[in-house]
């Protein structure tokens, strides 16, 4: 809802950052959809600006029915992005590198303020203080992760 709350900040002089649950790819689709820049050409792709085109179907199904409550959060949502001072995506600078570079030179979507990827953040309740003891045995996920081939999981 950065919608709502944004504008408020901006007008107390108070810096904003949003924190994108996402990709940097779907950051970029947002701005797509905002702007109204969303157009599939006859093979049913949609042009990412200095990046790539990708098909309508692998997009989540709610961004393609445009009459959706979902998308219409979405763009509103989309329309504030341009107002913040930064914008933070958890993720590997390694996983998106080009579109990491094309969202932040401009040529994707030049009304965007720069995009800081941050890397995965581990939920809260997970997290141990500087003085608890180190767990015995890793998380299941971890030690499942650990057991996989190298490069095999994103």
């Amino acid at each position: 809802m950065a919608y709502a709350y944004i504008p408020i900040a901006k007008q107390l002089n108070i810096p904003c950052y949003i924190l994108f649950i996402s990709t940097a790819l779907m950051l970029l689709v947002c701005a797509i959809f905002s702007r109204g820049r969303v157009s599939a050409d006859g093979d049913g792709t949609i042009d990412i600006p200095g990046l790539c085109a990708i098909l309508v179907t692998s997009l989540p199904s709610p961004l393609c029915d445009l009459n959706h409550q979902f998308i219409k959060k979405f763009v509103e949502n989309g329309r504030i992005l341009h107002e913040v001072d930064e914008i933070l995506v958890p993720m590997f600078r390694a996983l998106e590198p080009e579109v990491l570079v094309v969202l932040n030179d401009g040529r994707a979507a030049p009304e965007l303020p720069p995009m800081v990827a941050i890397g995965p953040q581990r939920r809260f309740d997970q997290q141990k203080s500087p003085s608890s003891p180190p767990s015995p045995s890793p998380p299941p996920l971890v030690a499942w992760l650990d057991q996989q081939p190298i490069k095999s999981v994103l």
